[in-house]
This record gives structure tokens, C-alpha cells and sequence, in this order.
């Protein structure tokens, strides 16, 4: 018995780390824009290829939203391939593996635990672009602070 559940917390635990370490991108608009999730589906990274410098903003914000979407979508169904051994039918959890195990401390201790997921997106050789001209409909702000979503050097 403790063999199998030995195996079990082991192959768990490798679970969450392939978790940890899962970075998806989502493309839109013919690739020519980019969105970095992780696991939690939390947005890492925009990339905006020049191709896409015909687009009209509303264009590119169409766009910018379809490629998280799609990133955040391919996170959950990796999470849910990942950890489907460990999951019952219909998705739910096997009926009280955690209070078996917690009636065995020694065993109990071996379970991992949760692992962080990645937070910044793999670096690239050319992570700057220059932003020319303003949005239409948009009133340009002096009050930016360096490196702030409203900050044109990015």
C-alpha cells in the first residue's frame, strides 16, 4: 500500500513541477501579435511584431485580447492534461486521498507542495520596440513614472 502511494506522491510531485515551470504563448492577427502566459495564466509578456504597425488600435487591442485569451486557454487545458491522473471522473478529486495520507504523518510530510509558477517571460535578444504617435480618442498624460504601463519608450 505505502509503495503505491509512494509512487503516487512522487509522480505528484512532478506534476507541479512540469506546472511550474509551463509558459504558453497565444498568437492573433497572423502572429504578428503575441501573448506569454504562466500557469496561472497570468499575462508575462505583449509582443507586437512591426508587421503589425498597419493595424488601427482598436485592431490591436482586438488582437492583444484574442492572443491572451487563446494563451490563458491552452494554460488551463496543459494544467488539466497534467494533473488528469490524479483526478477522478468527471474532473473531481479521488474520494479522500488527502485524509488517508493525513492519518500517516511520515507519508504526509513527503507530499510536495505547491510549486511557484514562472513570473517573467523568457528573455529575448530584442525585447524593445519604439512607440510612435498617439492613440486617437486618447488625451496624452504627463504624469508617467518610467517603465509604467503609460510609458511610451517600451
Amino acid at each position: 500500500m505505502f509503495a503505491g502511494m509512494r509512487e503516487q506522491i512522487q509522480a505528484l510531485g512532478a506534476a507541479q513541477r512540469e506546472r511550474a515551470e509551463l509558459i504558453i504563448t497565444g498568437t492573433a492577427a497572423g502572429s504578428r501579435v503575441a501573448v506569454t502566459v504562466n500557469a496561472d495564466g497570468e499575462i508575462l509578456d505583449v509582443r507586437i511584431e512591426p508587421a503589425a504597425s498597419g493595424m488601427s488600435y482598436r485592431q490591436l487591442s482586438v488582437a492583444v485580447t484574442e492572443a491572451a485569451k487563446s494563451a490563458q486557454q491552452q494554460a488551463a487545458q496543459r494544467n488539466a492534461e497534467i494533473f488528469a491522473p490524479f483526478l477522478g471522473a468527471a474532473g473531481r478529486k479521488r474520494k479522500d486521498f488527502a485524509d488517508v495520507l493525513a492519518d500517516f504523518d511520515e507519508i504526509a510530510d513527503m507530499i510536495p507542495g505547491p510549486q511557484p509558477v514562472a513570473v517573467k517571460a523568457p528573455t529575448t535578444e530584442d525585447s524593445t520596440a519604439e512607440v510612435d504617435g498617439t492613440a486617437e480618442g486618447f488625451e496624452e498624460t504627463r504624469h508617467r513614472r518610467p517603465g509604467g504601463a503609460t510609458d511610451l519608450s517600451w
